[in-house]
């Protein structure tokens, strides 16, 4: 009785993703997110199951951009392309070459595990910091405060900003970084609403751990 509640449950699954990629063409406008969605194969599969999909939505025009994320039998990630800073709505196919989690098969806790460690790694392997206010606001005390150029570190930090100094010893080393920020150049030396030194203090945080910033 189980197993046929899991066949109708994945059955009604199938049909819904079916009748919303037979309905992509019908949509003219999509919300633009910075935010990128992961499509994950299931066991002993690759990501070709996921082409049709990820295909679709980027002819429909959700997006211009999908990338391929590998990961290794020893869970590094690496990415068959550049991901460039104006990306929106990017797709990322997940290619796991150890799709069968080989050396855990007569345990399932440890194998099911051990593949969330797969899937964790290739969300952290890559981030996009936009217009981060982490030493505060335009207008908050600090958040001008002067930025070391070669640390990035602040001459006075936020009671905000000091709670985030634990990532100088937990930041992930494989993460490449990507911070964007702008200046509207109009004296204030920030987008309107944060300062560009606040948004450069995020390089003291994670610039000495992660993988390249």
């Amino acid at each position: 009785m189980k197993k046929v509640k899991l066949f109708l449950s994945l059955a009604i699954s199938l049909l819904t993703i079916v009748g919303l990629t037979s309905k992509a063409h019908a949509v003219t406008h999509y919300v633009q997110f910075s935010t990128p969605t992961i499509f994950v194969h299931g066991w002993g599969n690759s990501s070709h199951a996921e082409e049709k999909m990820a295909n679709a939505a980027r002819d429909a025009g959700v997006t211009k951009i999908i990338v391929r994320a590998n990961v290794d039998k020893n869970g590094k990630v690496t990415f068959n392309r550049r991901i460039l800073a104006n990306t929106v709505n990017l797709i990322v196919e997940v290619n796991l070459e150890d799709n069968k989690l080989a050396n855990y098969q007569n345990n399932y806790a440890k194998r099911y595990h051990h593949g969330g460690v797969y899937v964790k790694n290739v969300v952290v392997a890559h981030l996009v910091a936009i217009a981060g206010h982490y030493n505060g606001l335009v207008g908050e005390s600090d958040a001008d405060a002067k930025v070391d150029a070669q640390t990035g570190e602040p001459e006075q930090k936020e009671s905000a900003y000091r709670e985030l100094l634990g990532l100088r010893q937990t930041f992930p080393k494989n993460t490449a970084v990507l911070n964007i920020y702008g200046d509207v150049e109009d004296g204030s030396h920030s987008d309107e609403d944060v300062p560009v030194n606040s948004a450069k203090s995020l390089k003291y945080l994670v610039a000495s751990r992660a993988k390249s910033y």
